[in-house]
C-alpha cells in the first residue's frame, strides 16, 4: 500500500525506496510499472511462500510436510542466495 500510494502521488522517488525496502534488486531504473510489478511480484511471492504453500503440504502431508517446506524454504533464503548483503 506504501508503494501505491506514492504512485498515486506521482512522488517516484518515494515509490522508488518503499519498493526497495521489499525486492531484492535495484530499483533506480524502473518506471511506474515496473514498480508497481516489482511490489505485487513481492507481495504475491511472500505470500506463497509464507502462507500458501505451507498450507499445501500441511493438507497432503499434515504436519511434517508443512515443516519440511518451511525448513527447505529458511535454508534455502539463507544458503540458496548468498550475495554481498
Amino acid at each position: 500500500m506504501e508503494v501505491h500510494r506514492h504512485l498515486i502521488k506521482s512522488d517516484m522517488d518515494e515509490a522508488r525506496r518503499s519498493v526497495r525496502k521489499i525486492v531484492s534488486r535495484e530499483t533506480e531504473g524502473l518506471g511506474e510499472q515496473g514498480m508497481a510489478k516489482g511490489a505485487v511480484e513481492a507481495v504475491l511471492e511472500n505470500g506463497s511462500d509464507c502462507v500458501l504453500s505451507p498450507i499445501f503440504w500441511y493438507l497432503l502431508l499434515a504436519a511434517p510436510g508443512a515443516f519440511m517446506f518451511r525448513l527447505a524454504n529458511t535454508l534455502d533464503a539463507m544458503w540458496g542466495n548468498r550475495s554481498e548483503r
